[in-house]
């Protein structure tokens, strides 16, 4: 007879099979070795992201600006600036969403 495609998959077991009496038994004289350590599922802290001096007076700036002249800057108008500036590297930008945070928070 030929060995057919099923057969492969097949791999005899060294043990037979426990009843499900026995694996209750096991469960029950479990030791809790296995036990994950306290805290496992608990969020990492998140790096909280410094931003640079130059973006940061840029912010303050045009918000300042903004109190002066009673036309408030939004967030997304002072990231567009922010980009045209060429002081302001790409990497030292902020968004208008971490914009908006700062000036939450400052």
């Amino acid at each position: 007879m030929m060995p057919t495609a099923r057969d492969s998959f097949c791999v005899p077991s060294a043990e037979p099979p426990i009843s499900m009496n026995e694996a209750l038994s096991n469960m029950a004289k479990d030791d809790g070795t296995d036990v994950l350590k306290e805290g496992w599922a608990l969020r990492s802290k998140r790096k909280s992201g410094h931003y640079s001096d130059k973006a940061k007076q840029f912010v303050e700036k045009k918000f300042n600006e903004g109190v002066k002249t009673g036309r408030k800057m939004d967030p997304a108008e002072a990231e567009r600036l922010m980009k045209e500036d060429d002081t302001i590297r790409p990497f030292e930008r902020m968004n208008a969403q971490q914009i908006r945070f700062f000036r939450r928070n400052n």
